[in-house]
């Protein structure tokens, strides 16, 4: 590693360093079996080695972290993302390895980039078909802004390349993440309209989990095999370079910009401790670093950086229906309430202030009736009681009689069913 950042100085490399640097990195890769490839930005070579990536990344001051954890470095990282003497090596032969078999095979690559989909093209020689929202718009836009360059007849309508034989098909698609409404997850639990998976297919899934997903990715995952696809994904045979940058890189980055102030962005808490501890390693102030939350107000001045003490509106928006914020904490609490434990209705009928009759007990989702006779004979007697109570003083509102009946109803059914549903009494005078 070079002296100018193992010392924390920020001192501009020379151009024999870089020159110098770049060819050990070369050689260091052929020795492990690498082909450092050109980065290519819009057809044109700009660097053929990490070290000359450096110079033409992206130099802007705020970084993001899914690899902040990750040490050392890449020793290749194209344009298109993708380690054409590995992951595209390593895609090709997942993809032509399966004409033994006639297989259908389905690419899931993320992020979604042009130059993913050209190099996946490129790679599977077949015909291709796509389907998911995001990768439609991307193909459709790439294509026509001509950043997209796609051999004749290679992508086709889904709905005719079914009519290919399965070991001329690809499809590429969404759902990398294991979202909800994405193509892979509705061709997984047989909500697509149009593809049908099981045996004889083949799924890739060219991307690594988010932070959290690991869960859904891995119902997708289970549910693709339970129907008898062949799934080939991050964890049994990487097909998948990260486009994030990894600690020697990011030390790079701030070598080169030599930033007076620095604010770490997206990823979770430790991610981001982790690169402001890694910002004092390269010789930054610790009071030139701030780590905000969400709201927060940044008061940057040519010689100051700080948090402001009042935040910004912030958090999230719920829409639901046709309104848009206008659910909130209360709303969601009883919706969480009725959802877990569900729900006892209690009717009280008054004429001059006096019960009528027994008060009426309505349940939903809390307990059957018909099999929990005595516990509802039982309700009624707490709720007489309460009620009685409060009727036998004169003066006393509804609202009183409702807090007492609640309060009476709610007491017993926890201690009886160790359970809280929502208890909601009725008054009604005649």
């Amino acid at each position: 590693m070079s002296r100018y950042w193992e010392e924390g100085f920020y001192s501009q490399p020379t151009t024999s360093e870089l020159k110098r640097k770049s060819e050990a990195s070369r050689v260091s890769a052929e020795k492990k079996g690498k082909r450092l490839e050109p980065v290519v930005i819009q057809g044109r070579k700009i660097a053929k080695s990490w070290w000359g990536r450096a110079w033409c990344d992206n130099l802007e001051r705020y970084a993001d972290y899914e690899s902040r954890l990750s040490r050392g470095k890449r020793y290749v990282k194209t344009g298109a993302v993708i380690d054409l003497s590995i992951t595209k090596g390593r895609i090709q032969a997942k993809v032509q390895g399966s004409r033994k078999t006639p297989y259908k095979v389905e690419i899931r690559i993320s992020p979604l980039s042009e130059e993913r989909c050209q190099e996946i093209i490129a790679a599977c020689g077949r015909k291709v078909a796509v389907t998911g929202r995001s990768m439609e718009n991307i193909m459709r836009v790439a294509t026509e802004l001509g950043y997209m360059k796609l051999p004749k007849n290679t992508v086709m309508d889904i709905n005719k390349i079914k009519s290919m034989p399965l070991d001329k098909q690809v499809l590429m698609t969404t759902g990398s993440q294991g979202e909800e409404m994405s193509a892979l997850y509705r061709m997984a639990f047989s909500q697509h309209r149009q593809i049908d998976v099981g045996p004889g297919d083949r799924v890739i899934i060219s991307a690594s989990a988010i932070p959290g997903n690991e869960k859904t990715i891995g119902r997708v995952i289970n549910e693709l095999f339970r129907k008898g696809v062949d799934v080939i994904y991050d964890r049994s045979d990487p097909l998948h370079v990260s486009g994030h940058a990894c600690q020697e890189e990011l030390k790079i980055i701030h070598a080169l910009t030599r930033p007076r102030f620095f604010i770490p962005l997206h990823g979770e808490q430790k991610m981001l401790r982790r690169h402001m501890n890694l910002a004092m390693e390269m010789g930054m102030d610790r009071k030139n670093i701030v780590l905000p939350d969400i709201g927060s107000v940044i008061e940057l001045t040519t010689k100051t950086i700080k948090i402001a003490d009042a935040p910004a509106p912030s958090g999230s928006v719920l829409v639901d229906g046709s309104g848009v914020g206008d659910v909130g904490a209360v709303v969601l609490r009883d919706r969480k309430i009725l959802a877990e434990d569900g729900m006892v209705v209690v009717i009280m009928n008054l004429q001059h202030g006096q019960l009528l009759s027994e008060p009426e007990i309505i349940t939903r989702g809390f307990i059957y009736v018909k099999e929990s006779g005595d516990l509802m004979k039982e309700l009624q007697g707490i709720a007489m009681d309460a009620a009685e109570s409060v009727t036998r003083k004169r003066g006393r509102d509804d609202g009183e009689l409702r807090g007492v009946v609640k309060s009476a109803v709610s007491s017993y059914l926890f201690k009886t069913t160790k359970r809280s549903p929502m208890v909601i009494p009725v008054v009604t005078r005649l």
